[in-house]
């Protein structure tokens, strides 16, 4: 099939049609292309570089990435270098989120212990009336932090292992 460029708004025209269907306009350029299935163009490497972090976020095979972008005409080795500068940039990323989580766990480990201080002194005698959102609190929080050190632990050692979508923000470099 042999098309041309509308010169109005850029879409395609086939030849056999006598306008643009996006625009309207008539088929004014004339430049023809053979639209074969291998004679596509092959993305820019800025597209490449956002679709490959963007899909490396939200967990795609990195194998199942690279042969789309080879079969839509991009070069293996600039795809498996970009690959590997996102794969590295994921890891980072979640690195950074599992000290996020570390130093959020401790704090509030350290902040269940002063509740369970407080609970002890209350109960040891000082007398009055201890609320009971304080009573949950001094467990809730060391429970909480526990859980949270360890999934930030479990971050920073397996970076991006176990995670199968993307969270918070992904900063840009």
């Amino acid at each position: 099939m042999s098309t041309t460029t509308c010169s109005k708004c850029g879409g395609i025209v086939r030849l056999d049609r006598g306008a643009c269907p996006s625009c309207g306009a008539a088929r004014i350029a004339t430049m023809t292309v053979d639209l074969a299935p291998s004679s596509s163009v092959p993305p820019r490497r800025e597209d490449m570089t956002i679709q490959i972090r963007s899909r490396l976020m939200w967990g795609d095979d990195p194998s199942e990435i690279r042969n789309e972008f080879v079969k839509l005409g991009a070069r293996a080795a600039e795809v498996d270098g970009l690959l590997r500068t996102a794969i590295q940039q994921r890891k980072d990323f979640y690195r950074k989120l599992g000290l996020k989580n570390v130093i959020g766990g401790g704090a509030l480990l350290v902040l269940g212990a002063l509740f369970m201080v407080c609970c002890h002194v209350f109960f040891s005698g000082a007398g009055g009336r201890l609320p009971i959102w304080f009573l949950l609190a001094s467990i809730t929080f060391p429970v909480g932090g526990s859980l949270l050190l360890f999934k930030g632990a479990r971050r920073m050692m397996k970076p991006g292992e176990g995670e199968t979508t993307a969270h918070g923000e992904f900063d840009e470099d």
